[in-house]
């Protein structure tokens, strides 16, 4: 057999090299194609569970449907609760006045001491609009209104803290800043505030959120929040563990 002339072996060998790839990317092709392969079957179970469970709530759902909820034959049931055509018919009751028995003393609420006037003049008549700029004033009376006062902004401080060197312990020292917990922005009195909202009340974080800007005009992230409420839970444990012992320790 004649030997292959070396520039034929070349173009042979490069075709091998070329062969050995195309097999190597089959393989891996193929791996892909099973794996592609095991996740539509998956899907499709998944999808088979899915129709069957919405078929299901459909079916509950057509069965329940128009049906009114059970009336409560409970007497401590809210009368708020109660379905009007269940109260029975109430119209033929006499009326209670308000207010107390002839010859008692009759009882209000306090009125309080104003702390802020303003003056309202009628500059035209508010029945026909006419006029009333050049009219002298009859008479003037006092109304006494009470209500929440408008929150301001936030109170933003800035505090310049003094550092001195301290002979006894060898080092500088700061004195305490009470405003805020070590580490914290925000300061004690909106921490105290979202805590208690958050963890007493119930409020979720994201309301508690939306109560600062819009009433406080505060602005603060959910992130912040919790963050801030982590910094007081560690500076309130040792005296949530006091209280403990002390329960611990008290009688029966």
């Amino acid at each position: 057999m004649s030997p292959i002339d070396p520039a034929i072996q070349a173009v042979l060998d490069d075709l091998r090299r070329d062969v050995d790839s195309l097999r190597r990317e089959n393989a891996e092709l193929r791996r892909e194609n099973e794996e592609l392969r095991r996740e539509n079957a998956q899907l499709r179970h998944e999808n088979e569970e899915l129709r069957k469970r919405v078929a299901e709530l459909e079916e509950r759902l057509a069965r329940y449907e128009g049906t009114p909820p059970p009336e409560s034959t409970d007497p401590s049931t809210p009368s708020g609760m109660t379905p009007p055509y269940k109260k029975g018919n109430t119209s033929g009751k006499k009326k209670k006045k308000p207010g107390r028995k002839k010859g008692h003393k009759g009882a209000r609420r306090a009125s309080a001491e104003p702390n802020n006037h303003v003056h309202h003049t009628a500059d035209t008549c508010p029945d026909c609009g006419g006029n009333l700029k050049d009219e002298p004033v009859v008479s003037t009376r006092t109304r006494i209104t009470e209500d929440i006062a408008a929150p301001p902004g936030p109170e933003v401080t800035g505090h310049d803290i003094d550092s001195k060197w301290c002979p006894n312990c060898k080092k500088r020292v700061e004195p305490k800043v009470d405003a805020a917990l070590p580490h914290c922005t925000l300061g004690l009195r909106v921490m105290l505030l979202t805590a208690w909202m958050h963890y007493a009340m119930g409020t979720s974080t994201h309301a508690v959120v939306r109560y600062l800007q819009r009433v406080h005009r505060f602005s603060v992230t959910a992130g912040g929040l919790t963050q801030a409420w982590k910094v007081l839970t560690k500076a309130l444990a040792p005296m949530y563990d006091a209280i403990w012992h002390e329960i611990l320790a008290s009688g029966v």
